[in-house]
């Protein structure tokens, strides 16, 4: 695949992050990589050198852990980003931590911190911005308040490829540990269901956010899901007729 991945479990991914984030690691971005960023980097050259610039990548969806798992002959565990993040506020929530919240609507903000507030009393919304979706972006003016704010971490919710492309532009200028999480702030605000489990561990993830939003996705899904799989077929090929042997994985985070 055209994406470097970490290799590491939930557990270790969930307590290297904290430790960064009550260290008030500067300079950090995490990305969760799903299908969808797999083929966005394939096609976007651009873009797979910003996803360069990333600290980790996890593999956020089922299919991108699989395909460790076939590729390389090691159990990968899904790092979902959905998961991590209230996994993430639970850990934080214990230390007493600051956040800040970058994307998304006010109506969604709003909800997330009601939801923060009665379930998470120990942690501090230390203040969100919900950008635009137009173009006409004060980057410097985004980067001081959040900087002001002085959150431990930033949960950065523009989905991919945008948040992904914010933060390798930005990182080095924002004094906090950022996270990419796409779509996961209105499924923790309620506003959208979680996939049942038992589809989420077969990697049918998907099909249950089709039938959610067949509009908005059908065109993603049908053109995206087609050429992971050839990439997934290639990637197995090369490797097993020996052409492809450096692995596109890091040891730790």
């Amino acid at each position: 695949m055209s994406l470097c991945v970490n290799r590491i479990s939930y557990n270790d991914a969930l307590s290297s992050l904290l430790e960064k984030a009550v260290n008030r690691t500067a300079h950090f971005f995490v990305c969760f990589a799903n299908t969808h960023m797999v083929v966005e980097a394939y096609q976007q050259k651009e873009f797979a050198k910003d996803l360069e610039k990333a600290s980790v990548i996890f593999p956020d969806g089922w299919p991108v852990a699989k395909a460790m798992n076939v590729f390389y002959g090691f159990k990968q565990e899904r790092i979902a980003g959905m998961d991590f993040l209230t996994d993430f506020l639970k850990a934080g929530n214990e230390r007493a931590l600051r956040i800040f919240l970058f994307g998304s609507t006010e109506n969604v903000i709003a909800l997330v911190r009601d939801r923060i507030q009665k379930n998470f009393s120990n942690l501090t919304v230390a203040g969100h911005i919900c950008p635009s979706f137009e173009d006409d972006w004060d980057h410097d003016a985004y980067i001081e308040k959040i900087n002001e704010a002085n959150p431990n971490f930033v949960l950065v919710a523009l989905g991919c490829p945008k948040q992904e492309k914010w933060m390798a532009k930005h990182f080095k200028d924002v004094n906090s540990l950022l996270l990419g999480i796409g779509a996961a702030l209105p499924v923790f605000a309620g506003i959208m269901p979680r996939c049942p489990k038992w589809l989420r561990d077969n990697g049918l993830e998907w099909a249950y956010r089709l039938v959610q939003e067949p509009r908005r996705l059908f065109m993603r899904y049908f053109t995206s899901n087609f050429i992971f799989v050839f990439l997934f077929v290639r990637e197995f090929l090369l490797i097993k007729l020996g052409i492809k042997r450096k692995q596109n994985v890091k040891e730790d985070s």
